[in-house]
C-alpha cells in the first residue's frame, strides 16, 4: 500500500500571522472546509479575535472576555480568550 491516508480532522486551528492577507486566510478556510472538518478556529493574536466555522456552515466570531469552546466536537473543552492570548 502506498500514498498518504487522507482523513479529515475533527478540529483544525490556524493562527494568523500579521503578514497573511485575506486571500491566504480565505484559501486556508476553504482547505479546511472541503474535507468536512467539523470545527475550525481561525485565531488572530494581534486583534485577539477568533473566527469559528462549523461543518453545518454556521460561522461566528468571539473576542474580549469570551470563551472558546470545543462544542460537541471536543466536549468539555473551554478556554477564555484572556488565557489563550496570555503571554505568561
Amino acid at each position: 500500500m502506498s500514498g498518504n491516508l487522507r482523513i479529515a480532522p475533527d478540529v483544525a486551528a490556524e493562527v494568523i500571522s500579521p503578514n497573511k492577507n485575506g486571500v491566504t486566510i480565505n484559501l486556508k478556510i476553504t482547505q479546511f472546509l472541503r474535507p468536512s472538518v467539523h470545527l475550525i478556529w481561525i485565531i488572530f493574536p494581534k486583534t485577539q479575535l477568533v473566527w469559528i466555522f462549523r461543518k453545518d456552515e454556521n460561522a461566528s466570531w468571539i473576542m474580549d472576555k469570551s470563551q472558546l469552546s470545543g462544542e460537541d466536537v471536543i466536549p468539555g473543552f473551554t478556554i477564555t480568550l484572556d488565557a489563550l492570548f496570555s503571554e505568561e
